[in-house]
């Protein structure tokens, strides 16, 4: 499964799911290192920045806000993602919907980085 920009939109708000990995270009993203471990993660297709806010997870223009900080941190090819404005870590819930929450250890939490080329 990939994070994906629902319906392949690139306008900002758009909403984020699961879906299975076909490559497309709203299931690619570029992490844009800020220093000391944090970064920006962007859509290839839309340019936009992933963004939390108001309990969603959508792409928006990036404008460095806290809620589009992450620190990125594991080995092995297991990565967490957290949130800087709330130190939840990034993932999806049971029923697939986008959620931020405390470490569980859920493999809903866990993330696999490629480097696509």
């Amino acid at each position: 499964m990939a994070l994906d920009v629902s319906g392949q939109k690139a306008d900002n708000g758009s909403g984020l799911g699961l879906y299975r990995y076909v490559g497309q270009a709203n299931q690619l993203w570029t992490l844009h290192h800020l220093g000391g471990g944090v970064y920006e993660i962007v859509g290839v297709q839309s340019g936009r920045a992933l963004t939390v806010g108001n309990g969603s997870a959508t792409i928006s223009d990036y404008l460095g806000q806290t809620g589009q900080k992450w620190m990125i941190s594991g080995t092995a090819g297991s990565y967490e993602i957290k949130d800087m404005a709330s130190g939840k870590l990034f993932g999806f819930s049971g029923d697939g919907s986008p959620s931020l929450s405390g470490a569980s250890g859920q493999p809903g939490q866990k993330w696999k980085i490629e480097l696509a080329l």
